[in-house]
């Protein structure tokens, strides 16, 4: 009975070394880095087109958003954002 036991146990101590080793080898392998991923579009919805402000990057609805013709139809989140938008461009 002891020499069975004494063969239990030592396959269960190489299993567990097996299983440790293991376990430290795949651990240590990591995956090559990818490069940058593409910025997601605007988020579906069915609700209608989404369009993105210039100044903050919020999305809006485009019937709810605040459009400013300025050489392409540019559109906002809020009358802050424009503001802001076209106190910048003033500038430039």
């Amino acid at each position: 009975m002891t020499a069975v036991f004494a063969w239990v146990l030592r396959v269960l101590v190489l299993l567990f070394l097996f299983r440790l080793i293991v376990r430290l080898l795949t651990s240590s392998v990591r995956t090559a880095p990818q490069g940058p991923r593409p910025s997601p579009g605007p988020p579906a919805t069915s609700a209608g087109t989404l369009v993105r402000d210039p100044q903050c990057g919020t999305y809006i609805l485009e019937s709810r958003a605040i459009a400013l013709t300025h050489g392409e139809r540019v559109f906002f989140c809020s009358t802050t954002c424009r503001d802001a938008w076209v106190a910048a461009h003033a500038r430039a």
